[in-house]
């Protein structure tokens, strides 16, 4: 697994490539969300274009990072799962909890309302 940030605004986009299965690889997720956590503010939004599969324990993994966001008033957003993880996020209902959008420009616009970016503006 290849695991690539970029910050956006306030949010931070992580791009994860591969396999997020048990092991080494749902432990450098769980340690890159923490380090995600501790220095930077805003959504964070899960580029899966490149994410070949996804197993229990990288299920397990998404939901403690949507655990430890929401309890940090934070959002997780789902952008570009490749039809084989989306069938796997269904059939464990992840699909419920995560906004998940087809790609990383639509992830990306709704956030426009997030955090800081809310304005009155008279509209």
């Amino acid at each position: 697994m290849r695991l690539s940030e970029q910050l956006r605004r306030s949010h931070t986009i992580l791009r994860v490539e591969g396999a997020l299965k048990v092991g080494e690889t749902a432990d450098a997720f769980r340690a890159r969300v923490d380090a995600i956590i501790g220095k930077s503010q805003g959504a964070l939004v899960l580029d899966l274009e490149a994410l070949e599969y996804i197993d229990s324990t990288g299920v397990g993994s998404l939901v403690g990072a949507l655990k430890k966001f929401q309890a940090a008033g934070r959002q997780i957003i789902l952008s570009s799962p490749q039809r084989r993880v989306l069938a796997g996020l269904r059939v464990t209902h992840l699909d419920t909890l995560f906004p998940i959008h087809p790609n990383l420009g639509e992830a990306l616009a709704s956030l426009s309302d997030v955090g800081e970016e809310v304005t009155d503006g008279g509209h």
